[in-house]
C-alpha cells in the first residue's frame, strides 16, 4: 500500500510512518546480528557447516496496469542447518527489464541448448544477442546523422544506404526519435522507450531499446543501439527496431522499396 494511502486510512502524520519503517529496520539489523553471531557460535572449530538449500515460487500481481498478467518469480533461500541462519535470498527479478522484450528473445533463441548440448551461459547469449539486434542487415542501414534546428522543433538529416544506394533523409519532429522517425518515413508507432549505460569512464556508452507496432503486426517488436553518443543509439535503435519490422511487414518503409 503506498505510504499516502496509509497516512489518510490511518490519520497519521508522514513522519510517524518513516519512524516506524526505521524501527522496523532496526529491529532487523538486531535480529540478523543475533543469527550472524549463532552461526559463528556453533560453526566454530566444527571445520563445515550444514547448509539446506530449497527453491521457492512467488506469484504476485501485476505490475503495470496496461499488462496485468501475474509475475512468477522463484527464489533460492539457503539456511544453516544448525543455527537456523538464513542466507540472502535471491530473486531472479530485474526491475530494468522489460517482460515482453525477454519473452521476445526467448522466442528468437528458442532453446539453444538443442544445437550445444549443454546450458547457455550470459556470454554464449551475448554472442547471439548482436546477430538479431545490432549486426543483422536489414532494408535500410544508417551510416550517419546530423542534427539541425528547425523552428521549434528538431531536425535531422540520415546518411543511409538502402538497394538503391545511399541517400540523404531529413525528418522534422518534437525531439530526435520522432525526428529520426519521420525522416524513415516508417509507419509505425513507439510503444516504449528505455535507455540504459554500459561501463563506466571514457569507456561508457549508451544502450537504448525501443518497442515499436505496426498494423498487421502480430505483437510489438523491439530495436536496440549501442554507441557512445546517446542521439546515435537512439538512431540505432529505431533503425534496428524498424528493419525486424520490415522482415514482416517491408511495407512500412516505403522509401527503402
Amino acid at each position: 500500500m503506498p505510504i499516502k494511502r496509509i497516512i489518510e486510512i490511518f490519520s497519521i502524520r508522514p513522519q510517524t510512518v518513516y519512524d516506524i519503517i526505521d524501527r522496523a529496520y532496526e529491529a532487523c539489523l538486531v535480529f540478523a546480528a543475533e543469527r550472524e553471531t549463532q552461526l559463528g557460535a556453533k560453526t566454530a572449530g566444527r571445520g563445515a557447516i550444514h547448509i539446506a538449500t530449497d527453491r521457492q515460487s512467488y506469484t504476485l500481481n501485476w505490475r503495470l496496469r496496461a499488462d496485468k498478467r501475474n509475475t512468477v518469480l522463484r527464489a533460492i533461500v539457503s539456511t544453516e542447518v544448525l543455527s537456523g541462519y538464513v542466507f540472502p535470498v535471491h530473486l531472479n527479478y530485474d526491475a530494468r527489464s522489460d517482460v515482453t522484450q525477454v519473452n521476445e528473445m526467448a522466442m528468437l533463441l528458442g532453446d539453444p541448448t538443442d544445437s550445444v548440448g549443454t546450458e547457455v551461459n550470459a556470454q554464449q547469449m551475448w554472442q547471439m544477442f548482436p546477430d538479431e539486434y545490432l549486426n543483422a542487415s536489414g532494408a535500410v542501414e544508417c551510416l550517419g546523422h546530423k542534427l539541425f534546428d528547425a523552428e521549434d522543433c528538431q531536425g535531422i538529416r540520415l546518411r543511409v544506404k538502402t538497394a538503391r544506394g545511399e541517400e540523404t533523409w531529413d525528418g522534422v519532429g518534437n525531439g530526435p526519435i520522432d525526428a529520426t522517425l519521420k525522416a524513415l518515413g516508417a509507419d509505425v508507432r513507439v510503444q516504449h522507450y528505455d535507455e540504459h549505460s554500459m561501463g563506466t569512464g571514457s569507456d561508457a556508452r549508451a544502450v537504448t531499446f525501443v518497442e515499436l507496432a505496426a498494423e498487421g503486426l502480430h505483437g510489438d517488436v523491439f530495436g536496440v543501439g549501442i554507441d557512445p553518443n546517446i542521439i546515435t543509439a537512439s538512431v540505432r535503435a529505431i533503425v534496428s527496431g524498424i528493419n525486424r519490422v520490415c522482415r514482416h511487414r517491408p511495407e512500412v518503409l516505403p522509401g527503402a522499396l
